[in-house]
C-alpha cells in the first residue's frame, strides 16, 4: 500500500506504513520532528506479496534516486486518494503531470491531483463494470490495459462524463472524456515503458500495450470522444454569455482608484492583506488578465519591472501627444508568466505604484520570508485574484456582480473591440497583450455585438435587399447613411409612380 509522508518538508509517498519514532519497518527509518517525518531513501524497500514482478520494477522505477519526492496530491476525496496511491500507473500518471507544469509551481500540484483523481474514478467504475468476476477489488489499472477490455474502457469513460438518466446522449461532464482520452493513453505508454525497462521481458504485455493503443486511434474517438464533442457543441448555442455591464466596470474601477489612493500603508496584518486585495482587482481590472497570470506574479517579476524605456523604444516614439506622454510618465511595466509559460505584459498604473511598494516588506505583516509572490499569502502560496474580485463586486451595488469575473472581462474586451474597427496591428497589440492569438480572440472570446448585427449588418442586408448594391459600389458601410438609402431607394421608387400616373392619365378619356 502507498502512503503518504515527508522527506526534507516534503510530501512523497512509499510503500509501506507511516511509522511512529523509532520505528524500523521493510528497511525504512522514520524519524519525528515536529510532524515532519524524514525517510532514508537509501533504506527505502518497495514491498508487496500481491503485486506481480512487473509493477514491483515499476515501483522501482518510479522511486529511484527519489523521483516521488516532488510528488504532492491535495486530494479531498479519501476514497479517490486511497484508490489512486494503489495503483502505480495512476502514481506515474501524477508524477508526469507534476513535470509537466513544472514551470508552474503553484498550480501544478493542483493539476496533477485533479488528474489522478479523475483516472482514480476511472479505475473505480471499471471495476463496478466487472462486479462479476468476483476479482474486482484486486483489479488495478495495469490489469485494465489489454485488448480485451478496450469496451468495457470506453463504456467506463463515459461514466465518469456522468451520463443523464433520461437522455443517453446527454453527458453532465463531458469535457473528462476527453481528458481522459490522453491520460488513457499516457497510462498505456507508461505500462509499455514499465514492461521494457523490467528486468524480466514480457513480450506478451508489451504486445498488448500496442494493441490497445492502436484500438484507441481507431475507436475510442467514435465510441466517446464525439459524443462529448457534440454535447460541448450543443451547449454553445444554448449557453448564456453574459459579459460585464459597462456601468459595472466603471463603479468598479472607480472604487479601486479610490480605495488604492487614499488607503494607509501601515503594516497591520489586517491592512497588509485588505491592500493585496484591491492591488490584484485593479491589476486584474486594468490589465484585463487571467487570475491565475495575477496569483502567479512573482516578487522578482516586480523587483525586475521596466520603469524607463529601453533604447529601441526610445528611437520609436517620434512625436507623442499629451495623452500618451502622460501615460508613458505614470506607468511601469513588468513581464509575468502567462498561460503555458508565456512571457505576458502587466502595466502598473499610477495609483498602484506606492501599495505595490509597500506589499514587497511583507516580513513586518507576518508573512514568511521565504515566500516568493508578490501578493502572498500566511505560508507559502499566493492570494487568489478570483476570491479578491467577488469580494469586492459583492460589496458595490452593481447590477450583475456575477458576471464580472476575469474571463468575462476579456471577453467584455474582445467584443467591445468589435465598434473600434482596430486595424491588423492594434490587432495584433492586443492579442499578444491579452496572450492569445487570433484565432482564439476570435473563436472563443470575442462575441458577436448586438450592436454590429442591428447596425452594421442590417445596413448592407438593408443595400443588398433595395438592389443598390451597383450604386454604392466602392463605399464602406461606414461611410453609407441614411440619405444613401432613402435617395438612392427612392429614384427607383418615383420612376414606378411616375410610369403608373402617365399610363393612366393616358387611358383616361378626355372631358369636354
Amino acid at each position: 500500500m502507498f502512503v503518504w509522508a515527508k522527506i526534507k518538508g516534503t510530501p512523497v509517498m512509499w510503500p509501506g506504513k507511516i511509522m511512529h519514532k523509532g520505528q524500523i519497518a521493510a528497511g525504512v527509518y522514520i524519524n519525528s520532528d515536529d510532524s515532519v517525518f524524514t525517510v532514508k531513501l537509501s533504506e527505502i524497500v518497495p514491498f508487496n506479496e500481491n503485486m506481480s514482478k512487473l509493477r514491483q520494477a515499476a515501483i522501482d522505477m518510479l522511486l529511484k534516486k527519489g523521483k516521488l519526492n516532488t510528488l504532492q496530491c491535495f486530494m479531498d476525496d479519501v476514497q479517490w486518494a486511497l484508490v489512486a496511491q494503489n495503483d502505480v500507473l495512476i502514481v506515474a500518471l501524477g508524477e508526469c503531470w507534476l513535470r509537466q507544469n513544472i514551470d508552474n509551481p503553484l498550480k501544478r500540484a493542483h493539476y496533477s491531483s485533479q488528474r489522478m483523481r479523475l483516472a482514480a474514478r476511472l479505475l473505480v467504475e471499471l471495476r463496478k463494470l466487472v462486479a462479476d468476476t468476483g476479482n474486482e477489488k484486486h483489479m488495478s489499472m495495469w490489469d485494465f490495459i489489454k485488448p480485451e477490455f478496450f469496451d468495457i474502457m470506453a463504456q467506463a469513460a463515459l461514466e465518469v462524463a456522468i451520463p443523464l438518466i433520461d437522455d443517453e446522449d446527454e453527458l453532465k461532464s463531458p469535457s473528462n472524456c476527453l481528458k481522459l482520452k490522453y491520460d488513457i493513453l499516457r497510462l498505456t505508454n507508461f505500462k509499455w515503458s514499465f514492461v521494457v525497462k523490467g528486468r524480466e521481458q514480457n513480450d506478451k504485455e508489451r504486445k498488448d500495450c500496442k494493441t490497445f493503443l492502436h484500438l484507441m486511434s481507431l475507436e475510442f474517438k467514435t465510441k466517446v470522444t464525439k459524443l462529448a464533442y457534440t454535447v460541448l457543441m450543443k451547449r454553445q448555442f444554448t449557453k448564456s454569455k453574459d459579459i460585464p455591464a459597462p456601468s459595472d466596470i466603471e463603479v468598479l474601477n472607480k472604487h479601486l482608484i479610490s480605495e488604492l489612493s487614499t488607503c494607509s500603508l501601515n503594516s497591520s496584518k489586517e491592512n497588509f492583506f485588505h491592500i493585496i486585495k484591491f492591488l490584484q482587482c485593479r491589476l486584474l481590472s486594468y490589465n484585463k488578465r487571467r487570475s491565475g497570470e495575477i496569483d502567479a506574479i512573482s516578487l522578482r517579476s516586480f523587483l525586475s519591472r521596466r520603469k524607463e524605456l529601453s533604447d529601441v523604444d526610445q528611437s520609436l516614439i517620434g512625436e507623442l501627444s499629451l495623452l500618451e506622454k502622460h501615460l508613458l510618465e505614470s506607468q511601469d511595466l513588468m513581464i509575468v508568466r502567462g498561460k503555458r509559460g508565456k512571457p505576458v505584459p502587466v502595466i502598473i498604473p499610477d495609483d498602484c505604484r506606492k501599495p505595490l511598494e509597500f506589499i514587497v516588506n511583507a516580513e513586518k505583516a507576518g508573512v514568511n520570508k521565504h515566500n516568493r509572490f508578490l501578493f502572498p499569502n500566511s505560508v507559502n502560496g499566493a492570494i487568489r485574484s478570483y476570491e479578491s474580485l467577488k469580494n469586492i463586486c459583492s460589496d458595490l451595488n452593481l447590477k450583475n456582480p456575477e458576471n464580472i469575473t476575469s474571463v468575462s472581462m476579456r471577453k467584455y474586451t474582445s467584443t467591445l473591440t468589435q465598434v473600434m474597427d482596430l486595424n491588423n496591428n492594434q490587432m495584433d497589440w492586443l492579442c499578444k497583450h491579452l496572450g492569445h492569438t487570433k484565432r482564439v480572440h476570435k473563436d472563443h472570446y470575442q462575441q458577436m455585438s448586438g450592436f454590429i448585427e442591428r447596425v452594421k449588418i442590417s445596413k448592407l442586408l438593408l443595400v443588398q435587399d433595395l438592389n443598390l448594391t451597383s450604386k454604392l459600389a466602392g463605399k464602406k458601410l461606414d461611410d453609407i447613411s441614411l440619405e444613401d438609402l432613402i435617395l438612392e431607394g427612392s429614384v427607383d421608387t418615383s420612376n414606378v409612380q411616375n410610369i403608373e400616373l402617365n399610363e393612366h392619365a393616358r387611358k383616361r378619356p378626355v372631358s369636354d
